[in-house]
């Protein structure tokens, strides 16, 4: 169909606009020959008579000959008409402002529609403004003059004129454009005849390589349909206005996708959504640039409409019963449930059936950053939402690791004691950069909220309110596990300097590490139980054989040479240098050793436990003995 051809073609920035003087006759500007009659009106009687048929041209021809062959009168009536007559509106062009992929604009009018419509726009009347032209500004091409600057094309001698010597770097830019872009023809009748010479000369440089050429007017006869195919010009039946609002309305549906489909600059997709109202937030995915989110110009609300048609009933009924305010849970929808959706944010779509897998709706709530008093423990910067609808009422205190939310159904029940029933209900939901100390924060909170204690919540606005939950004996004892997992994580944190980020979930590995991790920071040491024989070969020199014959010993010490390192949760972690301590050692093959018979001595420590203990350096001992792994 031509005239989503030509719209497909607008949206990829590939069209000129070439306007008329049909397109300025809603502002109550005059058509061609509306004008001839103007200008007929100021001549005398007998002027009129022998003009009644003519065209504006020679109409025009001949009322600068009735004015003593100057200009200076028809100037000043064209003036007063296009120039200082305000128009009755300027809605179409206020709304091809407002579509930044027409770039460039041609016109043959007299009135100021799109100066005073189009912002940064760059005027061309002669070759010494051409300098001006910017890629990134939109330029219109008033190729018949301006009455503002006293020079104006509408005799026959002025047409004839400007065939001959129209400005060269003006035309050149012309036919350049005319040569790599399609040209759209609003609220024009093609009658001008200079401008079917320009056409003809271009048609016949490009031969087979013309561009797409349309024309948009209402209801032409047969005749002047022939001659418009002619000049390889498509024709299109519409009214202007009706064209500009289908044009807006197919662009409105069509930018996000085209912006994806990357046929269209973002720059062009930037300005669109900032002239209905919106600046966009971005983010690159694979090398595109995608958009995120939108938000208001100058952080004004923004008006958002969902229409949905449903495959069936069934699925229309479940959807409202969701929306009815029984639950604040997110509604998902699919595909498969809908026939049809258009979600559009200043009457801009973002989301069609095509572009469908699933939508989820989320209600809204209020919002309030609060701060929590339970026991000695304060949490500050807490975003509480609040929902409400007729059927119940929902807070929801959400923290870096989860969510607790109670519930209280409507009408509110007060019983006589003067309490009020509620449901309360933990999500343990740790975003991922959620640190230690959030989860220290959040498990005392679920224990207090279980021992039945009071707890205070201080709103921005200065109120406060207080309240308490039945006791909850599973809930105090989960939560206090939890906090003494991510309590000695703290304690593990502070003493290696390192931090953990988004820690819950934890292997058997990562518990005994814990373990250890925390018992070298709060105690240095840790003892084990050891009630079998440890067997060790080594040299038996002079100081071991007195070692030995000794009735009772000193301490054996077994150090590890290499330092060790933990991993936990991805952090490398060097506890030390590792060293095992008998306190007080007996070798059960005493005999064999002295007397040379045995090289391997079996030792057994007479309490039944070893001390481990790490050195951040390694450690020059005692003089006692000492044997390296």
């Amino acid at each position: 169909m031509s005239k989503q051809r030509v719209f497909e073609l607008i949206r990829e920035e590939q069209v000129i606009l070439w306007v008329g003087a049909g397109l300025s006759k809603y502002a109550g500007y005059p058509l061609g020959y509306e004008l001839g009659e103007i200008l007929l009106n100021q001549l005398n009687h007998n002027e009129r008579g022998y003009l009644v048929n003519a065209s504006l041209a020679d109409i025009a021809e001949e009322f600068i000959r009735y004015h003593n062959n100057t200009r200076a009168p028809l100037n000043r009536l064209l003036h007063g008409i296009f120039i200082d007559k305000k128009p009755t509106t300027k809605i179409y062009h206020e709304k091809i402002a407002k579509i930044p992929h027409l770039k460039t604009i041609v016109t043959t009018n007299y009135d100021k529609l799109f100066e005073n419509s189009i912002k940064n726009l760059r005027v061309i009347h002669s070759n010494k403004e051409v300098s001006l032209i910017e890629d990134s500004k939109p330029v219109l091409f008033k190729i018949h003059g301006d009455p503002s600057i006293g020079e104006v094309i509408i005799t026959r001698a002025d047409y004839y004129k400007q065939i001959k010597e129209m400005d060269e770097l003006v035309k050149a830019h012309l036919i350049s454009k005319i040569s790599t872009k399609s040209v759209l023809f609003l609220g024009y009748g093609f009658e001008d005849t200079n401008v079917n010479i320009l056409f003809d000369n271009v048609l016949e440089l490009l031969g087979d390589n013309a561009t797409e050429l349309f024309l948009v007017a209402p209801k032409l006869n047969t005749q002047k349909i022939n001659y418009l195919n002619s000049k390889r010009i498509t024709y299109i039946d519409s009214k202007a206005e009706k064209f500009i609002n289908e044009l807006t309305d197919n662009i409105r549906r069509n930018i996000n996708a085209d912006s994806e489909k990357g046929i269209v600059s973002l720059n062009t997709v930037t300005q669109f959504m900032n002239n209905h109202g919106m600046e966009l937030d971005l983010k690159t995915d694979r090398g595109k640039t995608l958009i995120s989110g939108v938000r208001g110009v100058n952080g004004k609300d923004l008006k958002g409409k969902l229409n949905l048609a449903f495959t069936d009933i069934q699925h229309k009924e479940k959807f409202f019963e969701k929306l009815s305010g029984r639950s604040f849970e997110d509604i998902v929808l699919t595909s498969e449930e809908l026939k049809d959706i258009n979600f559009a944010i200043q009457d801009v779509t973002f989301l069609d059936l095509m572009q469908l897998e699933s939508i989820v709706l989320s209600p809204t709530p209020k919002i309030h950053n609060v701060s929590i008093e339970f026991g000695e423990h304060v949490i500050s910067n807490v975003v509480l939402k609040v929902y409400y609808s007729q059927y119940m009422i929902e807070n929801r205190f959400e923290l870096p690791s989860g969510t607790i939310f109670y519930r209280i159904h409507q009408p509110v029940n007060i019983t006589q004691e003067g309490t009020i029933n509620v449901s309360l209900m933990i999500e343990h939901n740790m975003n991922a950069n959620a640190k230690v100390i959030d989860e220290i924060n959040y498990n005392r909170l679920t224990k207090h909220f279980g021992t039945g204690e009071h707890i205070s919540v201080s709103f921005d606005n200065g109120n406060i309110a207080k309240f308490r939950f039945k006791k909850e004996a599973d809930l105090v004892e989960n939560s206090q596990i939890r906090l003494g997992i991510y309590t000695a994580l703290r304690d593990i944190e502070n003493h290696y300097n390192v931090r953990f980020i988004g820690v819950q979930e934890f292997t058997d590995e990562d518990f005994r590490n814990i373990g250890l991790l925390h018992t070298i920071a709060t105690k240095g040491q840790f003892d084990a139980v050891w009630d079998d024989f440890l067997e060790f070969s080594f040299f038996v020199d002079e100081k071991t054989r007195e070692f030995l014959l000794k009735p009772t010993h000193s301490p054996i010490f077994i150090q590890n040479e290499k330092l060790e390192v933990v991993n936990l949760f991805g952090k490398e972690i060097p506890i030390g240098y590792r060293t095992v301590v008998f306190p007080e050692p007996y070798i059960s093959n005493k005999d064999e050793i002295v007397f040379g018979q045995n090289f391997i001595a079996k030792i057994k420590g007479r309490t039944g436990k070893l001390h481990v203990k790490y050195y951040s350096e390694f450690p020059n001992l005692p003089d006692y003995i000492v044997i390296k792994e």
